[in-house]
């Protein structure tokens, strides 16, 4: 007999490179059976990976129609909106507000146009306390005017006891006047 390990295991009437075959042959079936396998799982998620994008546009697909549906109700709301505009009934809003935001905006304006009139009464007030009764605050007169009308004379004195004193000067004016009126007619 043989002493190697290898020709101890062999049958009495195996030949050892028909052993070496059988092993080579169960190493193929066994690669063979791995490839399936993995051929196997491959696919496994292959079909995962299809099922996911299947779904996926299947979402898609739901989404689209969820906004042509969508899209429909805001066609018809807009045409039910214009009658909503004023008046609410689901809502109970009135031009867009509710009853509490109405109040709101109108304290709000009580309160605002409130204060402008006590600043004008204010303002009145402390005008007129700077008026006196016994004095006009509006004169014809000018105390120091920038432009005045004169007679020819640069110094005028009469006595008001003495009317030919004065005469020609009522002359003067009495004929500017007449000349005036003659003009205008």
């Amino acid at each position: 007999m043989s002493s190697s390990p290898q020709d101890q295991n062999l049958e009495p009437n195996q030949d050892p490179k028909e052993e070496m075959k059988e092993q080579k042959e169960e190493v193929k079936e066994e690669v063979r059976e791995e490839v399936q396998e993995e051929k196997q799982v491959e696919t496994r998620e292959e079909k995962k990976e299809e099922k996911k994008e299947d779904k996926e546009e299947e979402k898609k697909e739901d989404k689209e129609e969820e906004k042509k549906e969508e899209e429909k109700e805001e066609k018809k709301e807009v045409k039910e909106s214009w009658k909503d505009s004023f008046y609410n009934p689901r809502t109970g809003e009135l031009l867009g507000r509710t009853a509490s935001s109405w109040g709101l905006i109108l304290l709000f304006y009580l309160v605002f146009y409130g204060f402008l009139a006590g600043m004008f009464t204010l303002t009145m007030w402390v005008m007129l306390q700077t008026l006196d009764d016994n004095v006009p605050r509006y004169q014809d007169r000018v105390a120091n005017p920038g432009l005045v009308v004169r007679p020819h004379a640069a110094e005028i004195s009469f006595n008001r006891s003495d009317p030919t004193n004065y005469n020609q000067y009522t002359q003067q004016l009495h004929d500017l006047l007449q000349s005036d009126n003659n003009s205008c007619s």
